[in-house]
């Protein structure tokens, strides 16, 4: 059973005559547009400010990383998808285009059965915020995928995993534009402000307020009998 190596290197064009038909079928984008598809994607993915990226984003970069290159030798090829995160799927199928790779979805009729298999679940996808300061947090993004490539014969060429994290610190005001509720895993606990911040202010605030009042009521009465 041999091994296939990843091809990090230029490919030579091929003849997709025979697959551009069904090219489009992955992604729903027309064959002459898919690199713009592909950059409206990420496009979607980021924020609407030019702030830090959205969770999404930093999965879809994690996977980019993983997956976006294929084995040596390999043209086309059939793909089962993780099902929970069609967005990892849409950024992997349009990077794939973008290099003239032909990915065809593994539950459809049109995918040829004599093409290899690639098969990538999603094991861990957390997003854990941390106090970075009073106004502030210290964001990590954690991805863990498990992929497997199989032979056109159904034998397994390839089995591994790849984990990687994201980190940045950002305001507390930029949470709820970097989650997207569809998903959950982009969500994550916003942990409570310090006990200085969230206890001690508010009573020094109560503390000066009553004094003030406390010394003008004085002071007035004190007038009011001189």
């Amino acid at each position: 059973m041999g091994v296939w190596e990843i091809d990090r290197s230029t490919h030579g064009k091929h003849d997709a005559s025979a697959a551009s038909p069904l090219r489009g079928r992955v992604d729903r984008c027309p064959l002459p547009v898919t690199g713009i598809c592909f950059s409206l994607l990420l496009l979607a993915l980021a924020p609407a400010s030019h702030a830090q990226p959205t969770n999404a984003a930093q999965y879809t970069e994690i996977a980019l990383a993983c997956l976006g290159e294929v084995p040596s030798g390999t043209v086309a090829f059939r793909l089962d998808a993780d099902a929970q995160r069609p967005y990892l799927r849409t950024a992997l199928v349009g990077r794939w285009h973008a290099a003239d790779y032909q990915p065809y979805l593994a539950d459809t009729a049109q995918a040829p059965p004599d093409l290899p298999l690639l098969r990538y679940r999603v094991e861990q996808a957390q997003v854990t915020y941390e106090r970075a300061g009073r106004k502030h947090l210290r964001r990590t993004v954690a991805l863990a995928l498990r992929y497997t490539w199989l032979g056109p014969d159904g034998q397994i060429r390839q089995d591994d995993a790849c984990t990687d994290t994201r980190t940045d610190t950002l305001p507390r005001s930029a949470v709820a534009a970097i989650e997207d509720p569809a998903f959950p895993e982009t969500q994550g606990a916003v942990p409570s402000g310090s006990f200085l911040r969230r206890y001690l202010e508010p009573a020094l605030v109560v503390t000066v307020t009553a004094i003030g009042a406390y010394l003008f009521f004085t002071l007035r009465s004190d007038r009011a009998d001189g």
